[in-house]
């Protein structure tokens, strides 16, 4: 594997996209830190990893706006909206073709 290169976008993006599908996800304090944890990741792979102008790449970035604000695990949530803001400022292609939706999610 050459160094940068992440082989489990798919797997990974597809856990993240189970658990923080769940109805009950954010049921308990236990199940709520968990998945800001899963929405961290999420964001993470999305901007690092996918192709910005991928269908699924939008669908899922949407998805893991939708779950904003994270609240309940503020180790995670806080450089996770951080990383968002500076991504949005920075000119980070996926977050500019949806600026209007980061800015609602904020």
């Amino acid at each position: 594997m050459e160094a940068g290169q992440f082989t489990q976008t798919e797997k990974t993006l597809a856990a993240c996209r189970f658990i923080i599908s769940k109805p009950d996800c954010r049921e308990d304090e236990d199940k709520a830190s968990f998945t800001d944890n899963a929405c961290g990741a999420f964001a993470k792979v999305l901007y690092f990893h996918c192709d910005p102008k991928a269908q699924q790449t939008h669908t899922d970035f949407e998805h893991f706006l939708a779950m904003l604000p994270l609240k309940q695990d503020p180790e995670e949530s806080q450089p996770v909206h951080k990383l968002l803001i500076n991504n949005l400022k920075n000119g980070h292609e996926l977050c500019s073709l949806k600026k209007d939706k980061v800015l609602e999610a904020l």
